[in-house]
């Protein structure tokens, strides 16, 4: 890149003239790896769900087949599987089809089932809620195994389903690469069985050398909790040999996933708790169950049911450990960046009628509001954020179909008239809104500094507000010279018309919840760092003075009579009655540094770089979560740190189409 101008004494010294943040310095998880989702089915969808209480036997459980019972509502509510793509096999009654008991010979036949015919799309579901227990192989080694509900059939442990049986029949007959499948043990000593070669514990560790160490007859976590059972059955006495140790991981199907022949072959696994734990069968919410499914089905559910697999896996640990659990469950993969991919493709959005036009229809009125600011011979200068607004204007007219006449452009290169101030700014948001009707689709973009300040009035829930720092931070950082989140959201959400599409984008720092709507999309980033230290080694920072945290009446300067509270609890809205159709886009979360970069010969912000990058390569037809992922990917190859968020009014939102999918 060509040597930067001389800079004023105040900006912080760097290595490399490329990158530069747009606010406080912050920290920062990288994007290594890349997200993935399909927004559609590319190939069938089959579940194989069993659950076993062992009625009318010493061993008797309560909450399995409750665990399948609620993994069926989710696959089919949440993720589209049908009725006929689920095979359920239960040893007590359930409303339902239901295709037999969990035998050992009807789960081998439910693995056959699951698999036949499978090909590359194709997502496939596992799931087992039961006893597991240990058994001693012919070469004198310990082996985990499933219990079926005729275990007392033959002699033990003939009628187990083996670590071996499973590895055989479930994953090492996956021989279609690409082919998804999601397997989850909520069980006792589920670890050969579950335990691929990549995995996710509770203490960050990746190696299997802990569980291979643990011998029969291990004490285990009792949680004390009344009407709590641990799902292990002890083998008979004389079964196995106190001093036997674990298989080795050298050889089988194991030995296979670590010479990479799995490598393909898109495989996560979840065990319930650790090899030495239990697995809890409770009574929770008036009912039994699980405590590992449960806490995945309500983690699924805080997570409106699109997450990553990692973040998946850590959030149910939390839950189970706030909840006085001490399980702590366990994710694996065959592969390690699949850690970092979505869990189930993306679940179904019930659109009705009048959602699905105003998805695709076409927009009587487009209008745009750009603003871009590099605070020009100032201390704080920037340099590409009006390079971005000169990007918007391009896409928006060669591909969306807005009109330069019913653009309104706030940059120092404008007319003094038009330049940046605040007050300038708010009448530019009265511009936007003016006459604006139902199906009319609005676009707002801000390029410059972010900054946050403390709150004391206990309304934000990090106590920081995030606000825009207009021109007029040339004359101190002061609440009357920039603006907060609260008056975002009123302008920019409160005002909004019914029906009205409004789509703003922020390559700002600390701009992850700046205008505070109900459905957010942080899918979490990874959590191992690998970032650029050219980039932040500083940042560009705005102190705000000291103990000039906003007080009560600084709050009612800057919201307004009629404002919104900061924080509203999460809508599912039913009807489009009241509905306010708003997507933001971030270019970094709350407490990171969005780059002012040199990118493609020029200088601009690092975000709106790389989401230009991300609609030219879906040829600027995506639908907004799709954009998000598309736009972290390029930016995770370009080895940036930051990690944009979306947001919007209403989940079902998420799945429209980007700008109504060009002209």
């Amino acid at each position: 890149p060509p040597l930067p101008r001389a800079r004023p004494a105040l900006a912080p010294p760097r290595s490399d003239t490329r990158r530069q943040s747009r606010g406080s310095m912050g920290q920062s998880c990288s994007a290594e790896g890349r997200y993935a989702v399909e927004r559609s089915g590319t190939g069938r969808q089959r579940a194989l769900l069993v659950g076993v209480n062992y009625p009318g036997t010493t061993s008797k459980l309560n909450g399995c087949i409750n665990d399948v019972v609620a993994q069926k509502g989710v696959l089919m509510k949440q993720y589209g599987f049908g009725e006929e793509d689920i095979r359920l096999l239960v040893d007590e009654h359930v409303d339902g089809p239901v295709f037999g008991t969990p035998t050992k010979a009807n789960i081998l036949a439910g693995f056959k089932w699951l698999l036949e015919g499978a090909r590359a799309g194709d997502m496939l579901f596992f799931h087992y809620s039961g006893h597991g227990t240990r058994y001693e192989d012919p070469r004198g080694e310990l082996g985990d195994a499933l219990v079926p509900c005729d275990y007392q059939d033959e002699e033990w442990p003939k009628r187990l389903v083996t670590d071996d049986v499973v590895h055989t029949h479930l994953y090492g007959a996956l021989t279609q690469p690409k082919c998804k499948l999601v397997a989850i043990f909520d069980c006792c000593h589920s670890g050969q069985i579950a335990e691929l070669n990549h995995v996710n514990r509770h203490d960050g560790t990746t190696s299997r050398a802990a569980s291979q160490k643990k011998s029969a007859g291990g004490s285990y976590f009792q949680c004390g909790k009344p009407e709590l059972k641990i799902r292990y059955m002890e083998p008979p006495a004389g079964a196995i040999k106190k001093s036997r140790a674990l298989r080795p991981l050298s050889g089988g199907f194991h030995g296979a996933v670590t010479a990479g022949r799995f490598r393909d072959h898109q495989l996560w696994v979840y065990s319930g708790c650790e090899d030495d734990q239990t697995s809890a069968d409770a009574f929770i919410d008036g009912d039994y169950s699980g405590a590992f499914t449960w806490a995945m089905v309500q983690t699924l559910e805080n997570h409106l049911f699109e997450v990553a697999h990692i973040q998946l896996v850590k959030d149910v640990r939390k839950l189970l450990t706030d909840s006085g659990y001490g399980q702590r469950p366990v994710l694996s993969t065959s592969h390690k960046p699949y850690l970092h991919y979505m869990y189930m493709p993306s679940p179904v959005m019930e659109l009705n009628t009048a959602f699905r036009t105003l998805d695709r229809s076409p927009a009587p009125r487009k209008k745009a509001l750009l603003v871009g600011l590099n605070y020009v011979g100032t201390p704080n200068e920037l340099r590409g954020c009006i390079t971005d607004m000169d990007t918007h204007k391009e896409i928006l007219t060669k591909h969306y179909g807005f009109q330069p006449e019913n653009m309104l452009i706030l940059t120092e290169q404008e007319v003094e008239a038009n330049w940046p101030y605040k007050e300038r700014i708010l009448e530019g948001f009265t511009w936007l809104l003016k006459d604006a009707a139902e199906g009319d689709q609005l676009f707002f973009a801000y390029s410059g500094h972010g900054s946050q300040k403390p709150d004391k009035t206990g309304k934000e829930r990090d106590q920081k507000s995030e606000v825009l720092c207009p021109l007029d931070v040339a004359k101190g950082l002061r609440d009357e010279n920039v603006i907060f989140d609260t008056e975002l959201h009123y302008y920019l959400v409160d005002l909004v018309p019914k029906g009205v599409k409004l789509t703003c984008i922020f390559d700002c720092c600390h701009s992850g919840t700046i205008e505070n709507l109900d459905v957010k999309r942080d899918i979490g980033p990874p959590q191992r760092s690998v970032l650029a230290p050219e980039f932040y080694t500083r940042g560009r920072y705005l102190p705000w003075p000291e103990d000039s945290a906003m007080s009560p009446s600084a709050w009612s300067m800057c919201t307004g009579p009629s404002a919104p509270t900061v924080r509203r609890a999460p809508r599912d809205l039913n009807t489009e009655e009241d509905a306010h159709m708003v997507w933001e886009y971030s270019g970094c979360q709350d407490n990171q540094t969005s780059a002012d970069a040199f990118e493609d010969g020029k200088f601009q912000g690092a975000f709106t770089w790389a989401y230009a990058k991300a609609l030219a390569n879906k040829r600027y037809s995506v639908q907004y979560l799709q954009l998000l992922l598309d736009i972290r990917n390029v930016l995770a190859d370009a080895h940036y740190g930051q990690f944009p968020g979306l947001s919007t009014t209403d989940r079902r939102l998420l799945d429209f189409a980007y700008l109504g999918n060009g002209r």
